[in-house]
């Protein structure tokens, strides 16, 4: 008798250790916490094997937001838990190098059964999005972050964490069509952003360059809501065309960052254009010739002319000084 007793006192004690493992943490660990801000960059250093730094930040209904942690030194795998204001994990994601989070808090959602041909439970609709995130959440309040290592735990180094809102993002400069905007990826996790007004039907050229460092040149386009509509990255220099869809004017955001594990940092310029008709474009007739600098990377000139159906056209470009190679597009009325 004495033995069951013993035995069930064990297994009460090793319950109430499971679940206070699981809540209390979270919720006292905010008494602990740094808080952070949209638009920041935070350092921290996982010393000690099972270390876990905590976090806290303010989300408002609407909001959609972006997470990013980097290691900087040592064998850290970055590990990413989110916590809601009451405490629940929503995300937990962890990579070797980098890994991100991705957030939209909706104000009311209806869950959709995949397994069932049932209707959908009763309450207020979300409207659905092209490229939704990888979480939902409906409660505005303080959220929880808490970063570790992610390869069961033994790993240490220190790592950069980024917070950011895609609609439209904190701090961000804002661009016109024919800028060449400068921009310094300086820190490991690091994202900066470019934000332009566009109009539906507008079909747009974007391109980056690196200036120094080791930066691998990485442009992701979030539309009005902070849905990611288009991504890519390169060594050295990356483009991307987008049209915007009917319905769909207003501010848009470019987020620029490292592209190889958001490691490496370096210097970069961000050139926006616009194809139907390009902005600030200098005209130009048949027989004429025209003078040019490219003075930055990333910068590209546009030049129009009138053209009728049948004409046989001839255009050449050479280089005056400096070290440029000569590119040349030509486009159609509609871009």
């Amino acid at each position: 008798m004495r033995q069951s007793l013993s035995t069930a006192v064990r297994f009460l004690v090793c319950l109430a250790c499971l679940f206070s493992s699981r809540a209390v943490p979270v919720q006292a660990g905010r008494l602990m916490a740094a808080e952070i801000t949209y638009g920041s960059l935070s350092s921290g250093t996982i010393s000690l094997p099972g270390q876990a730094d905590t976090y806290t930040f303010t989300a408002q209904l609407g909001d959609a937001i972006i997470v990013s942690a980097s290691r900087v030194s040592g064998s850290l795998w970055p590990k990413l838990r989110l916590y809601d204001p009451q405490g629940h994990l929503i995300a937990d994601k962890s990579s070797a190098i980098h890994t991100e989070i991705a957030i939209d808090l909706v104000q009311n959602f209806i869950f959709l059964p995949i397994t069932t041909n049932n209707a959908a439970s009763s309450g207020p609709a979300l409207q659905l999005r092209p490229g939704p995130p990888e979480t939902i959440a409906a409660a505005p309040g303080v959220y929880t972050l808490r970063v570790s290592d992610g390869f069961n735990g033994t790993y240490t180094g220190s790592y950069n964490l980024y917070l950011q809102k895609r609609n439209p993002p904190s701090g961000a400069a804002s661009a016109a069509y024919a800028q060449n905007v400068n921009g310094a990826i300086a820190q490991p996790a690091e994202m900066d952003a470019v934000t332009f007004t566009a109009a539906a039907g507008d079909r747009i050229i974007f391109g980056m360059s690196r200036v120094s460092g080791d930066l691998w040149q990485k442009m992701r386009l979030y539309n009005p809501l902070g849905v990611l509509v288009q991504e890519i990255s390169s060594a050295i220099h990356s483009e991307m065309n987008y049209t915007i869809p009917a319905g769909a004017s207003g501010v848009y955001s470019i987020f620029t960052m490292d592209g190889f594990n958001g490691t490496y940092t370096g210097s970069y310029n961000l050139y926006i254009q616009k194809l139907n008709p390009p902005s600030a474009a200098a005209s130009l007739s048949y027989s004429q010739t025209v003078s040019g600098v490219i003075d930055q990377p990333a910068e590209m000139k546009a030049l129009t002319f009138t053209a009728a159906a049948g004409d046989r056209i001839f255009a050449g470009m050479s280089r005056a000084s400096g070290s440029l190679w000569l590119k040349m597009r030509l486009y159609n009325p509609t871009g």
